[in-house]
């Protein structure tokens, strides 16, 4: 009895599937609804995710490079301004103690201020005491700072512009206030470009004279002691 039903049921589906197909009508089997289900991406969303992952990943690249780009500037300005600072700290150090300075257009008069390219002055670290010339030479590779012809400036800055400014104050028609150097270079790092203004450091320094002209040996300026 119960082979009769299944086989009466059996036939009932066939005559279903048959009657369907009469009909052009799709027949999907139970079986295979979940393997036809859509998964996956169709080649458009792909190159639209390739397309925008790449543009994300364009933009990543050129900000981190940028970062990497300032990072080394930095780097060598800091580097730069570091090396100017030393060989100003060892000029004022000798200027400190030093007497009669003149630049390139001769003495300072007055309190008016005298602008040169050249510095020159009486040492007394030298033995016996004298003169010490600082100037701007031109090399090869750019400028650098020299103490009577020796490199004071080290090969990984070249300086491009250096100037000395002499004041001394007047005292009864005389020169005898302490003399007052002021010292401007303008540097960059080695193997750059002077014109890009991110390149360019500028250091300035003022040093006073400990020694007075009253305190030089047999008073040449013929100042009250």
């Amino acid at each position: 009895m119960i082979l009769s039903i299944i086989g009466d049921n059996n036939m009932n589906d066939s005559q279903n599937i048959t009657n369907n197909l009469e009909k052009g009508d799709r027949i999907t089997l139970g079986y295979q609804s979940s393997t036809n289900k859509r998964g996956g991406f169709t080649i458009a969303e792909l190159l639209v995710a390739t397309f925008v992952f790449i543009t994300f990943l364009a933009i990543a690249m050129g900000s981190f490079s940028n970062i990497l780009r300032m990072q080394r500037l930095i780097a060598k300005r800091i580097a730069t301004v570091s090396s100017l600072n030393i060989v100003l700290e060892q000029i004022q150090r000798e200027i400190r103690t030093s007497y009669d300075f003149s630049g390139d257009a001769g003495d300072a008069i007055g309190v008016d201020q005298q602008t040169s390219g050249s510095l020159s002055f009486t040492s007394p670290a030298l033995s016996p005491a004298g003169t010490v010339s600082l100037a701007l030479v031109s090399k090869a590779t750019g400028g650098m700072i020299t103490r009577n012809g020796d490199e004071l400036t080290p090969s990984n800055i070249d300086v491009k512009k250096l100037s000395f400014v002499i004041s001394q104050i007047k005292d009864a028609d005389k020169k005898c206030g302490p003399w007052v150097i002021t010292i401007s270079a303008t540097a960059i790092p080695s193997g750059t470009d002077y014109n890009t203004p991110e390149n360019t450091v500028r250091v300035e320094t003022t040093i006073a004279s400990r020694v007075l002209p009253s305190d030089v040996k047999n008073n040449p300026h013929d100042c009250k002691l």
